[in-house]
C-alpha cells in the first residue's frame, strides 16, 4: 500500500498490500498485523458493498500471520471456582484443580 497518498483501492494490488503487511510484520507481533488486516478486509468488503470499484478483492486469509497458541490476553486459570451469592455477598463453593 505504499502507492501514492491517494490512490483508489482499485489500484491498490494484493503484491502491494502483502508488502505493506510483511513490513508491519517485521515491527509488530503477527496478532497485530492480523488485526489490521481485518481492518483492512473491512474496508474493503464496505467499499464493495456500497457498489464502490475496489478491482479484484485481495486474499485476506492468505495474508494472515501465525499466532501465538496461548494469547496473553486471555485468562488462564489452572483452577475451578464455583461460587454463589448471598446476602449481597460472593460466596466460593469449591475450587477444584483442572
Amino acid at each position: 500500500m505504499r502507492s501514492a497518498p491517494h490512490a483508489f483501492i482499485s489500484d491498490i494490488s494484493q503484491v502491494a498490500i502483502g508488502d505493506y503487511f510483511r513490513h508491519r510484520a517485521a515491527l509488530v507481533s503477527g496478532s497485530s498485523v492480523n488485526r489490521e488486516i481485518d481492518v483492512a478486509r473491512a474496508l474493503w468488503r464496505f467499499a464493495d458493498h456500497s457498489k464502490y470499484d475496489i478491482g479484484e478483492m485481495p486474499d485476506w486469509g492468505g495474508m494472515r500471520y501465525a499466532e501465538r497458541d496461548n494469547d496473553p490476553r486471555k485468562l488462564q486459570s489452572q483452577k475451578k471456582i464455583s461460587c454463589s451469592m448471598r446476602s449481597g455477598r460472593i460466596i466460593i463453593l469449591s475450587s477444584n484443580s483442572r
